[in-house]
C-alpha cells in the first residue's frame, strides 16, 4: 500500500476522492465604508479602542484574577492588536454594549453569541459576548478577523425566546430609524406575491437608514401596521454594506431560556450577568454529566434527544465535549452516508493509538482520532507543518472545502508555500506533496461549516445536562411546566 493510500486511511478512510473537476469561484468580499451605531463612551475616555482595552483587562480579572497566564496575555495582545487595525472596536463595543443594555434593562435576560465565529475571539469571551473560550478549544483567531479581508466579521445576538420581542423593542427605541428590519418575497399557491419580515436580521447603521438606502413598506405581522425596510435581496447584500451600513443577526432560542429558566430557579436573587457567569464555570469534565450521555439518559437533552443518537451514545461511551461535538457533526447531512461515523465509532472504542507520519498531526487530530473533520484542523495543520500564517492557512481551508474549490489557487499558490515551509523545518518534500494532494483529494469532505457553528450549540445542550444531574429538583419543575404548556 502506498503512502498516499496510507495518508486517506488515516484522515479520510473509506471516502472516494472528490470530483476535482468541479470548481466553484473564490468570493472576493472587499466591503468599503462600514459604519455602525457609535458607542457613548464614558467619562475619562475618548477612544473605543482605550476604552476596549479597559473593558478586556476588567475581563481579564474577573476570568483570571491577577495570575493571567502568558499564553492568555500573548493572545489577547495579539487580537488587540489586529481589532485596531481593521478598525473594529466600535463593532465590538456595540455588541457589548447592546448585550450589557439587555441584561441590565430586562428582568431576567440570557444572551450571547451561541454558535459563529466571534467564538474564536479571546476578546469575545473576556466580554461576556460568547460563552467559549478559544485557547482552550483551540479555535484561530483569524477565523474570526482575517488580516487580508476588508469586512466586519458577524457576531449574532442570540436571545432566549422569552426575551427576543422585549430585546428588539429595547434596539428599536434605542436607535430608532438608524435601525430597520430585512423583508423576504414569496408567492402563495393562488399565485399572489407577499412579503414577509425577517424577524432574525436587521440593517442598522450610525445614521438615518432612509438616508443611505431606498425603502418600502411592509406590512409587520407582529405589530399589526406596516414598517419601513430597505429595499433588499441576497444578491444585493454587499450593496446595503458599500452604503455605510451593515446586517445585524438576532435569533431567539429556546434552548437559552429553558437554561435561563433553570437559572432563576438555581439562583433566584442572582443578576443577568452573575447567570452567565454560572453557567461559564461549569466544569467541562464533570463525570457525573458524563455518564449521563455515556448512558444515553438524553431524552430531554437538546441534540441529544432522538434515539438514533442516543444509541450512538452508549456505543462511544464519550469522554470529552469534543466527543460530543464530533457525534453530532457526523450525524449532519454532508456526512450521513460516509462511513466516517463509524470510523469514528471504532476508532474511540478501540483505543488504539495513531500513528502520524508526523508527529505534529497528533496535536491537531488526536482530537477527533485522526480523522480531519473540520476546516479549523486543515488550518492548523497547514500552519504547523508547511509554516503559512495563520491568515493564509485560513484562505486555504476555504479554498480547499466544497464551496470555494479553487484549484488554480490552492496548486499554483499555496502548495509551492506549503512545501517550502515544511521543508524548512525538516520534513520531507514528497511526504508534503503526498500530504497536500490527499487534503485536495478528500478536502472536500471536511464539514462545509466550522466546528464552531456547533460548539456554542454543544456546549448549551451539555450546561443542560448538567443541570439535569446536579438540580434533579429544579429540572423536574421545569419538564413539568413544559408538559403543561404544550398540552394546551
Amino acid at each position: 500500500m502506498s503512502e498516499f493510500a496510507n495518508l486517506n486511511n488515516l484522515m479520510f478512510p473509506g471516502l472516494p476522492p472528490g470530483n476535482n473537476d468541479h470548481r466553484f469561484p473564490t468570493a472576493s468580499k472587499t466591503i468599503h465604508n462600514e459604519t455602525v451605531p457609535t458607542p457613548s463612551l464614558p467619562d475619562g475616555f475618548t477612544d473605543a479602542n482605550v476604552y476596549l482595552r479597559h473593558l478586556v483587562h476588567e475581563g481579564v480579572r474577573n476570568h483570571y484574577g491577577y495570575l493571567i497566564p502568558n499564553n492568555v496575555e500573548e493572545r489577547i495582545e495579539q487580537e488587540l492588536s489586529l481589532i485596531e487595525q481593521k478598525g473594529l472596536a466600535d463593532y465590538i463595543l456595540f455588541i457589548w454594549n447592546s448585550m450589557k443594555t439587555a441584561r441590565e434593562s430586562l428582568k431576567s435576560c440570557l444572551i450571547v453569541d451561541l454558535h459563529g465565529r466571534a467564538s474564536c475571539c479571546m476578546v469575545n469571551y473576556l466580554l461576556d459576548i460568547t460563552c467559549i473560550n478559544p485557547i482552550e478549544h483551540h479555535l484561530p483567531f483569524e477565523l474570526f478577523v482575517d488580516e487580508a479581508a476588508n469586512y466586519i466579521p458577524n457576531i449574532r445576538m442570540d436571545v432566549d425566546s422569552d426575551n427576543a420581542n422585549e430585546f428588539i423593542t429595547l434596539m428599536e427605541k434605542k436607535y430608532g430609524n438608524q435601525m430597520a428590519p430585512l423583508f423576504f418575497e414569496y408567492t402563495k399557491p393562488n399565485g399572489q406575491r407577499k412579503r414577509k419580515i425577517h424577524y432574525d436580521q436587521w440593517v442598522i447603521a450610525n445614521r438615518d437608514i432612509s438616508n443611505l438606502l431606498p425603502m418600502c413598506e411592509v406590512y409587520d405581522e407582529k405589530k399589526g401596521e406596516n414598517v419601513l425596510c430597505p429595499i433588499y435581496s441576497q444578491r444585493d447584500k454587499m450593496k446595503i454594506y458599500e452604503k455605510g451600513a451593515m446586517i445585524q443577526s438576532i435569533m431567539n432560542w429556546q434552548q437559552l431560556a429553558f437554561l435561563n429558566r433553570m437559572l432563576s430557579k438555581i439562583k433566584p436573587h442572582a443578576s443577568n450577568a452573575d447567570r452567565l457567569r454560572f453557567l461559564k464555570e461549569i466544569p467541562l469534565d464533570d463525570p457525573a454529566t458524563m455518564d449521563l450521555f455515556r448512558t444515553g439518559d438524553t431524552e430531554d437533552i437538546y441534540l441529544f434527544d432522538a434515539p438514533d443518537i442516543r444509541e450512538c451514545l452508549v456505543n462511544l461511551h464519550p469522554d470529552t465535549l469534543m466527543d460530543l461535538l464530533t457525534l453530532n457533526s457526523l450525524r449532519t447531512p454532508s456526512h450521513r452516508n460516509t462511513p466516517l461515523l463509524q470510523e469514528f465509532l471504532l476508532r474511540k472504542k478501540s483505543g488504539k493509538a495513531i500513528h502520524y507520519p508526523i508527529p505534529e498531526m497528533a496535536e491537531v487530530l488526536d482530537e477527533t482520532y485522526g480523522l480531519l473533520l473540520y476546516p479549523e484542523q486543515l488550518c492548523l495543520l497547514a500552519h504547523k507543518l508547511g509554516n503559512l500564517s495563520l491568515s493564509d492557512a485560513r484562505t486555504l481551508s476555504l479554498s480547499m472545502g466544497r464551496v470555494r474549490r479553487d484549484y488554480d489557487l490552492v496548486m499554483d499558490h499555496y502548495l509551492p508555500m506549503f512545501i517550502k515551509g515544511g521543508c524548512e523545518k525538516g520534513y520531507s518534500k514528497d511526504l508534503l506533496e503526498q500530504l497536500f494532494t490527499t487534503w485536495w483529494q478528500f478536502g472536500g469532505y471536511a464539514k462545509i461549516f466550522p466546528k464552531t457553528s456547533d460548539m456554542g450549540l454543544i456546549l448549551a445542550s451539555y450546561r443542560m445536562a448538567y443541570l439535569k444531574v446536579h438540580y434533579p429538583k429544579e429540572w423536574t419543575e421545569q419538564q413539568i411546566l413544559i408538559n403543561i404548556f404544550s398540552r394546551k
